[in-house]
């Protein structure tokens, strides 16, 4: 897993705009790209039983909130700002372990 906090990605050079690039992959040899959101209330977890796992890459970014991940074995903690890349295959799950709602954007490029 990787996890950037986008206070801390460059911006590019354009008028009245801040454009950033969180990722950038080459997914033309990858399959489809399926992008959706996802409000986690506190408590809740993602599976609310037992670990995910996707047959594509994820990417999230996280707008508001916090919570806690676990994937690849290893414990991580993201909040507002940040995004994260998960590979394919690699078991995840997460705990929405904050007193507010955790809101994101998730994308799995599937192959």
């Amino acid at each position: 897993m990787k996890i950037i906090h986008i206070d801390d990605v460059k911006a590019a050079d354009r008028v009245n705009i801040v454009l950033k690039t969180l990722f950038d992959e080459d997914i033309r040899q990858k399959g489809n790209l399926v992008i959706g959101t996802a409000t986690i209330p506190p408590g809740s977890r993602v599976p609310a039983e037992g670990e995910g796992v996707h047959d594509g890459d994820e990417y999230a970014v996280i707008f508001k909130g916090t919570t806690k991940i676990v994937s690849g074995g290893q414990e991580y903690r993201m909040s507002a700002g940040e995004a994260s890349f998960i590979p394919a295959g690699e078991v995840h799950w997460s705990l929405n372990d904050g007193d507010a709602d955790c809101e994101l954007l998730w994308m799995i490029v599937n192959p």
